[in-house]
């Protein structure tokens, strides 16, 4: 070896030795490359998948229900559940896709479905109606998140600035909701001599309603966080952190889900039952299924579309009304 010249080269790219090594072979291909023999070429595991440890060993694919966004991934870890209202039908998926149309899937879903539940409930918030409409993306994004699912799931069906009062003697009820209280006194039905009433007024407080769509497998685990007030603790930790004081969280009003209705007997009224064929329901509220026009049906249950009602046999559609059956 002439003087100068190096003595050791470099492992091929993606892979490394340990000190001392004597021979190619001793190059292995890093955690998060793949490779078939040991000096050999090391290709990068691509989004979607990994590979654990040093060495030979191919990729390994996120399952299905789950994505990985990074390249060269290292852990299991790596591979994430896609959240409610995404899914990913197949195996080392980079992204979760969004669930079509109003069809809606639970944590980790391969496939979305029509069977559509809700929740809706309200919160009070510190401040003025105009500054809660600017922050309220991020208010809606804070709302999702402590649910546990995409932020397109959820709505905003009003706001409204109101004011909290607070009965004589109860001052420091009011302080959580805002600024310091303000004491009124206001004269009775009966005039100047009659009753009155008095205490004090919060007048910085927004209720926001919201409106969250969500899988009927994943509406019970919901649900349980609503009531054992973990939403609300979530929620109150995540507008803090945006500057909103703690919130007072209402409870939440259940809702059927489009294509259902709340049921009519007494084995079914605390259950939301599927629309039945020949009828169809929109929206989801707890209204009650619509029949299709005369001589139109559905042709299976839990139809949310008025185009779901098809002329039955012998008749045909009037212009602009019926689709025709295919």
């Amino acid at each position: 070896m002439a003087d100068g010249e190096d003595l050791c080269v470099s492992c091929p790219g993606n892979s490394t030795s340990e000190t001392g090594a004597v021979l190619l072979s001793e190059c292995k291909c890093l955690e998060g490359y793949a490779g078939e023999t040991d000096g050999g070429g090391c290709s990068v595991c691509p989004a979607g998948t990994y590979k654990v440890g040093s060495g030979t060993g191919g990729c390994v694919d996120c399952p299905a229900g789950s994505y990985s966004p990074f390249e060269a991934a290292a852990t299991n870890l790596s591979c994430v559940e896609c959240v409610a209202g995404t899914f990913a039908h197949k195996p080392a998926t980079p992204t979760c896709d969004m669930c079509p149309g109003i069809s809606i899937s639970g944590v980790g879903a391969v496939s979305c479905s029509n069977a559509v539940a809700a929740v809706q409930t309200s919160a009070v918030v510190t401040g003025t109606l105009s500054g809660f409409r600017a922050m309220e993306e991020g208010y809606l994004a804070a709302y999702a998140a402590s649910a546990g699912v995409h932020p397109s799931l959820v709505s905003t069906l009003s706001m409204e600035e109101i004011t909290v009062q607070v009965p004589d003697g109860l001052r420091t009820a009011a302080v959580p909701y805002g600024p310091q209280p303000i004491w009124y006194h206001r004269k009775g039905p009966q005039g100047p001599k009659g009753p009155n009433a008095h205490g004090f007024v919060d007048q910085a407080s927004v209720r926001h309603t919201f409106f969250l769509r969500c899988s009927t497998t994943s509406f019970p685990s919901i649900m349980a966080a609503f009531l054992s007030g973990g939403f609300a603790a979530q929620l109150s930790t995540v507008l803090q952190a945006r500057g909103f004081r703690a919130p007072s969280v209402d409870a939440p009003a259940t809702l059927c889900g489009s294509g259902r209705a709340p049921g009519r007997t007494n084995a079914t009224k605390d259950m939301c039952v599927a629309c039945a064929i020949g009828s169809y329901k929109m929206l989801a509220d707890n209204s009650s299924c619509v029949s299709c026009p005369s001589h139109a049906s559905t042709r299976h249950d839990t139809s949310f579309l008025l185009a779901e009602c098809t002329c039955v046999a012998g008749h045909t559609p009037k212009p602009q009304t019926l689709n025709p059956r295919p």
